[in-house]
């Protein structure tokens, strides 16, 4: 027994000489950090660890050679919705079917050519990173290299291409490999005719196409940092990603996050992506909605962006860090950014007891109401709207104008705004009473403004607000109102000062605007039910804020925050078929907008006609025949809405499917903000609809 326990150790030695002498030494280690060997000042870089567990199924059997089609993964791809999306123009043109069915491909072929080696267990399944800088055309001729953690099979390997028969089988396949300077090897791809660099510490190998990346990784893997610094000790990796990660998993309780980290460096970035670059524009006045965003989004401020994606069973979490530059930010951004975060058991669960189950979306912010008002009036109507409104506002003889109006209502309320929004759905009775001129699918919203309290009195400030609807109502004719009801806010069991629904056929999709004051909150929406469902749901409890989705994402969030927004995804599928029907009918409900954008050129089309020319202007026109002139004003309207329409439809109805999919693969989704004078943090979870099953 003695001889034979000598002889199996003396047999263990020799193996372990001969491993050493042609591949690896066995008693090397490990590199402790591979995230710290990534060069400083990198425009990109992705980091994931425990890939091999994302290929475990949960009866613990390994799924790693079904790579690259991760498990849980696909069972969501299984999925109607997500198999109708994968089928549709926005998805096949990213290419990403094709590249998966490639990778599976060369997996395939590499698990017949080399049975011992696993791409997944031993090259890529504990740890994998990619960092770089972007060229003239961004990713697409970026330099970078790839660092992964190998297993002691993944070290043979390597160490095998010290081997003739090594090289010569590689030169077969059209890959030269060759020994460069200072340890490392020059793969030359005959394919693409590129060049790569290869080298390996200890247990992570790096694979690079620019030499000079390599090098600074390699300094940094020896513990050489005089002409080098690491990334991992940037404030932008320990503000954007590791202490956003330590808060998450203090706050989770989730010891060991599966965290894809990332980082980018967005003012290189931007300007490399046409459609990022020109979006969203400020001056477009055919969308509404991009001129909205342009108000709050300014690329040009901004600098660098950090974060990490967290996946849990049904779920993903998102936290972000984005680095601005607070003096190319606006003078409607800035006061934004300085504004200190609220604690939220101040406002924000208040508010959501507002928000009711039918609703689809709900966001509140720290934000100043007057300044937020006029920039809001500034984008969301045209100039010929706008003046409209101004022109009425100064026939009340109470304000001197929109300006004045705002002046004098700000003075009452609170830094802080909120939306509320649901499908638009109207019964039969409301239509009667609320007939509209231009139908719309966009969902019915309500804006909810904070009134400030008397520093003495403590009295709600709301004077200004009785005040408004007072002259409005008293000036019906002057802002194209046809009658005036009292919301009935009592059957909710809520008394309010002033509640009033105005019907104005010229608002599309419910012909009214409803006002009403309600305790510290006024709100201002476009339909007078919706505002009474807003007071059911926070006088009986059912109101978003009790759902179980609500009560998972705030044990997520911090105390106090800027900003949140809330998404549902049951009502924002009403939504999505709401703009598939309606955009079904060729030349259907004119958008206001464009009514008035054309509206001159339309009279010029209807003025042509031998009827009216004799007038030889269209002031001349008598009284008794503007009615006539109007009707073939709204049919040359028509025509021109029509053939806009007409070239807009098969690229809107594509979009919309895409949209009308895309809401089916999650339940309910929320995204947080913080924000300083130089940072916008963004946090953010999505459900999948299998959550809470």
């Amino acid at each position: 027994m003695k001889i034979s326990a000598i002889s199996v150790a003396s047999l263990a030695l020799l193996v372990l000489f001969l491993v050493a002498f042609f591949l690896f030494n066995p008693f090397e280690g490990s590199l402790p950090n591979m995230r710290a060997v990534v060069p400083r000042g990198v425009d990109f870089f992705f980091q994931k660890s425990n890939i091999r567990d994302d290929f475990t199924l949960a009866d613990g059997s390994s799924a790693s050679d079904q790579f690259p089609y991760v498990p849980a993964l696909e069972s969501i791809g299984k999925s109607t919705a997500w198999g109708k999306i994968r089928r549709g123009a926005w998805y096949q043109g990213l290419g990403i079917g094709p590249q998966l069915a490639s990778l599976r491909a060369q997996f395939l072929q590499m698990r017949e050519d080399t049975s011992f080696l696993h791409l997944v267990d031993d090259l890529i399944g504990e740890e994998v990173q990619i960092a770089g800088r972007f060229g003239d055309q961004g990713l697409d001729d970026a330099t970078w290299c790839a660092y992964t953690r190998v297993s002691w099979r993944g070290k043979a390997a390597f160490g095998l291409l010290e081997r003739d028969f090594m090289r010569e089988e590689m030169a077969r396949q059209g890959l030269i490999l060759t020994d460069d300077d200072g340890g490392f090897y020059k793969l030359h791809v005959k394919k693409d005719n590129q060049d790569l660099f290869l080298t390996r510490f200890k247990d992570c190998v790096m694979i690079a196409n620019d030499r000079q990346l390599l090098v600074h990784s390699l300094e940094l893997a020896e513990g050489n940092t005089q002409n080098v610094e690491s990334l991992e000790v940037s404030s932008h990796y320990r503000n954007g990603v590791h202490e956003p990660l330590m808060e998450w998993i203090k706050r989770t309780g989730v010891d060991d996050p599966n965290a894809l980290e990332m980082h980018f460096n967005v003012r290189e970035l931007i300007p490399k992506i046409p459609l990022f670059d020109k979006w969203p524009a400020a001056s477009n006045d055919d969308n509404r909605n991009e001129k909205i965003l342009a108000s709050f989004i300014n690329k040009k401020s901004y600098r660098f962006l950090s974060g990490s994606l967290i996946f849990e069973p049904y779920s993903i979490s998102m936290l972000s860090h984005l680095v601005v530059n607070n003096n190319e930010l606006s003078a409607f951004q800035k006061p934004i950014y300085t504004a200190d975060p609220t604690p939220r058991v101040e406002w924000m669960n208040k508010f959501f007891n507002l928000v009711p189950r039918d609703a689809c979306g709900a966001a509140a912010m720290k934000i100043n109401a007057g300044a937020f008002i006029r920039e809001m009036f500034e984008d969301a109507l045209v100039k010929d709207e706008r003046d409209l409104v101004d022109q009425a506002i100064r026939q009340t003889h109470k304000y001197k104008g929109f300006d004045d109006l705002v002046r004098k209502l700000s003075v009452s309320l609170e830094s802080r705004v909120g939306v509320i929004l649901r499908p638009n759905r109207r019964g039969e009775g409301t239509k009667k009473l609320f007939k509209v001129k231009f139908d719309s699918p966009f969902p019915q919203w309500a804006w909810v403004f904070w009134v400030k309290k008397g520093s003495r009195s403590k009295r709600v400030m709301n004077q200004p607000f009785k005040d408004l609807v007072t002259h409005i109502n008293a000036n019906r004719r002057a802002f194209g109102i046809v009658h005036a009801q009292k919301l009935a806010l009592s059957r909710a069991g809520v008394q309010s000062d002033v509640a009033f629904e105005f019907a104005i056929p010229d608002i599309a999709g419910t012909g009214s605007i409803a006002v009403a004051t309600l305790g510290e909150y006024f709100i201002f929406g476009n339909s007078g039910p919706f505002i009474r469902r807003m007071v059911e749901a926070m006088v009986d409890g059912r109101s978003r804020r009790t759902e179980d989705e609500f009560v998972e994402f705030v044990k997520d969030m911090p105390s106090a925050m800027n900003g949140v927004v809330f998404l549902w995804a049951d009502k924002l599928r009403e939504v999505a078929e709401d703009f598939e029907n309606y955009h079904k009918t060729l030349g259907g409900g004119m958008d206001p907008s464009f009514g008035f954008k054309n509206r001159s050129r339309a009279e010029v089309f209807a003025f042509r006609k031998s009827r009216w020319r004799p007038f030889g202007s269209v002031a001349k026109i008598p009284e008794d025949q503007v009615e006539a002139f109007e009707a073939d004003v709204l049919v040359e309207l028509r025509k021109l809405w029509g053939a806009q329409h007409a070239r807009d439809l098969i690229a809107d109805q594509a979009t919309l499917k895409q949209f009308s999919q895309f809401v089916r693969t999650f339940k309910a989704a929320y995204l947080q903000m913080v924000l300083t004078e130089t940072s916008l943090k963004v946090w953010g979870r999505v459900l999948s609809p299998e959550y809470g099953r």
